[in-house]
């Protein structure tokens, strides 16, 4: 008897997904959109919380393009590929705040990874390593998205980054200030008249 199935697959419709099972998006409110220390970035994404590795930030959204309609698309800002005959555009909706997560074109300075899923027609932003409360968001764009810019914004110093980690995590207590040293009495001059008495 032949195998009605010819697939060896025994299950259809795997998913190639690198984290299948993602947890939960962490509330919005966790989140703010802030001015970025990226040069020329304008807005950027930060947390308020701690991040654990794994974690579903947020998600990309936006409208959905096949690769014909993308290409006629005059501001590619915010498109993102999410694979063939799938695009998403976030340009029009700010509400989505994973539009905000910028690339600092440092790979040492990313925190956080896009998990693409064009069967959704969405990208889920997953921290890739545990991200300190106060930190911007960064992900790699890719060198496909910069070859489109010129010239592209400044690279953001690790310097900048481990300063701000710094402050987010040790907050400084102000100095006590000074008090002011009370100022000597001058010294009663005697008098000559009490003195030939």
């Amino acid at each position: 008897n032949p195998n009605p199935n010819p697939n060896p697959n025994p299950n259809p419709n795997p998913n190639p997904n690198p984290n299948p099972n993602p947890s939960p998006v962490l509330p919005a409110e966790h989140l703010r959109v802030g001015d970025s220390d990226i040069p020329g970035a304008g807005l950027g994404l930060f947390t308020r919380v701690r991040i654990a590795e794994g974690q579903v930030v947020c998600i990309y959204r936006g409208v959905n393009y096949t690769t014909s309609e993308a290409l006629k698309i005059t501001d590619k800002s915010y498109l993102m590929r999410m694979g063939p005959q799938c695009y998403v555009d976030a340009r029009e909706d700010e509400t989505v705040l994973a539009r905000y997560v910028n690339d600092p074109r440092n790979p040492l300075l990313y925190n956080v990874t896009f998990d693409k899923r064009p069967d959704e027609g969405i990208a889920l932003v997953v921290a890739s390593r545990d991200v300190f409360a106060g930190a911007e968001l960064y992900v790699d764009y890719g060198g496909m998205y910069w070859a489109g810019h010129d010239p592209p914004p400044g690279k953001l110093k690790l310097s900048v980054v481990l300063r701000r980690q710094m402050r987010a995590e040790v907050e400084p207590k102000p100095e006590p200030k000074p008090k002011p040293k009370p100022k000597p009495k001058p010294k009663a001059k005697p008098d000559p008249k009490a003195a030939a008495a």
